[in-house]
């Protein structure tokens, strides 16, 4: 299964420590780490040029800061493949940690979500950025009669929030072990 990871020229000095902290908890899974470097605007359709030059039905879909803190449950993941293909009204599943709420509200995210890949295209064609992505893309969604699930128990696990943002300085490790914490930065995986 293909994981694509979009990310930006900012957030480019984590994709090491991510893609540790992935191939630890998520071991045997085809990474894309993806660097957006034009303008935000261009975000939706550059990722949606990539995907189809893609021939997989489903795909991973997550940015490149969330930092896995433990291994994945191999349970869900299966859970949620099987959501997907069982059930042709249903073009995602959320595979973190999220509430009713915050599904409800927002059934288009950026955190890790198996989507069908057509859909997925279909999707960002009517969107711009990251943010236009879940705000109006879950607006979209809604519209669109396709359902959006979770699985029983999230499939990945990390902190509820990207480690990059604005609102802090430097990088929020959330639920990072810290021995993992230790190796990432006595390898120099933080660029």
């Amino acid at each position: 299964m293909k994981i694509i990871l979009i990310g930006h020229p900012g957030s480019q000095y984590i994709v090491p420590a991510s893609r540790y902290l992935i191939n630890k908890y998520m071991p045997g899974f085809d990474l894309h780490f993806l660097n957006w470097t034009g303008p935000k605007e261009g975000w939706s359709s550059y990722l949606s040029d990539y995907l189809k030059e893609l021939n997989d039905e489903l795909v991973i879909l997550a940015l490149d800061d969330y930092l896995l803190s433990k291994p994945y449950s191999l349970w869900a993941y299966r859970e949620g493949i099987d959501t997907l293909k069982d059930d042709k009204n249903i073009a995602c599943v959320k595979l973190c940690r999220t509430t009713l709420e915050e599904h409800l509200e927002y059934p288009v995210t950026t955190q890790f979500m198996f989507w069908k890949r057509e859909f997925l295209i279909d999707l960002l064609s009517k969107t711009k950025d990251p943010w236009h992505f879940e705000i109006t893309g879950s607006q979209l969604f809604r519209e669109s009669g396709m359902k959006s699930v979770c699985t029983r128990i999230p499939a990945v696990n990390y902190d509820a929030h990207s480690c990059l943002s604005a609102r802090w300085s430097g990088i929020n490790w959330g639920d990072v072990k810290q021995e993992d914490i230790d190796y990432i930065k006595n390898n120099n995986l933080i660029l």
